[in-house]
């Protein structure tokens, strides 16, 4: 990767159909720019510089959140290329990093390279390499774009796209290096495509290692999504379970809650008791203490206490304190709020 600089968000063209993802996610977005306002460093954006223009081959998200930050530069790789350089690179974007792409997205991107008239010439195996894709999926949609299906993107008004020339090379970030590089002599025609990767003859049997190939890009294209689909499964069975878990934790608070009712409404009665059996000791205490100062002072003898009975002179009684069952219960809010 060529060192980055910093360039001008006004100088970076996005109409060009190098937007390889259908919807944009506003909630990234928005993050993003809240990380830029912050001070966050991101990886920058890729663009290839054709004269004056910048095409935007990567990081939509990016530039977006940018603006939004109310940034006037962004970062940025710039590669040398034309507008079908940065739809080659576009069309293999964010396949092991950044926001996964949807199925949407990765049709999106293998019918931009249809869309062109030189790329549109390749083999499905070379799409798919480029895409990093299926070979049964560019098929797929290459059928479809045949069919008249998907509307090719139009071409901007000042994009040299159709003035004649080589076409680009494969960028080598997009695959891994093999014996033959995929787009190193350009988009070629179909008169240039090598027997192997041309399609069959009609009436012609393909080979069983041809037939094997197929059914393997098939096979990995089914376990990818079988792979999507089993995330997705298991996130909702974790929802599932943590609402299993708050409902029986719920019905746990309640019947303890229960439990601790009753066991207060048992020691408020008991302290109730005791205050009354306090009241009445006093009482006859006092008429103790009144009969004794009257035999004192008729000069009879006066009985002789024994100190247990004198311990509640000695000791100040009070009422049970103000306490109500909402200072002994548990707090269930958070499972009344989930309900």
């Amino acid at each position: 990767m060529n060192a980055p600089k910093t360039i001008l968000l006004t100088t970076i063209r996005t109409d060009g159909g190098t937007q390889a993802r259908t919807t944009m996610d506003r909630e990234a977005i928005e993050e993003y720019a809240a990380a830029m306002t912050d001070g966050a460093t991101f990886p920058p954006v890729t663009v290839f510089q054709e004269g004056k223009e910048h095409w935007l081959a990567d990081g939509f998200h990016r530039l977006e959140a940018a603006r939004k930050a109310g940034l006037m530069g962004i970062p940025a790789d710039v590669r040398p290329g034309s507008l079908r350089d940065a739809k080659l690179w576009a069309a293999g974007a964010n396949a092991d990093h950044g926001i996964r792409r949807t199925t949407e997205d990765k049709r999106k991107a293998v019918g931009i390279l249809l869309a062109d008239g030189q790329c549109s010439s390749l083999s499905d195996r070379e799409l798919a390499k480029a895409c990093r894709v299926s070979h049964p999926f560019v098929a797929k949609v290459r059928k479809k774009v045949e069919g008249g299906n998907v509307s090719n993107p139009p071409t901007p008004p000042r994009s040299k796209l159709s003035t004649p020339g080589p076409a680009p090379k494969l960028p080598s970030e997009q695959a891994p290096p093999t014996s033959k590089p995929i787009l190193d002599v350009g988009c070629p025609v179909p008169e240039a495509r090598t027997q192997v990767e041309s399609q069959p003859l009609e009436g012609e049997c393909p080979t069983p290692h041809e037939m094997a190939a197929d059914m393997a890009d098939l096979l990995q294209a089914s376990m990818d999504e079988n792979k999507i689909l089993i995330e997705e499964i298991e996130q909702f069975h974790r929802v599932l379970d943590a609402e299993d878990l708050l409902g029986a934790y719920k019905k746990e608070v309640t019947l303890v809650n229960a439990r601790i009712r009753a066991a207060y409404s048992r020691v408020k009665g008991t302290m109730e008791d005791n205050f009354r059996l306090a009241k009445t000791i006093k009482a006859r205490d006092r008429k103790i203490d009144q009969l004794e100062k009257l035999l004192k002072e008729n000069g009879l003898a006066v009985p002789k206490r024994e100190p247990w009975q004198k311990g509640y002179e000695q000791e100040k009684r009070t009422a049970p304190p103000p306490m109500t069952e909402d200072d002994w219960l548990f707090d269930d809010d958070s499972t009344k709020e989930a309900s």
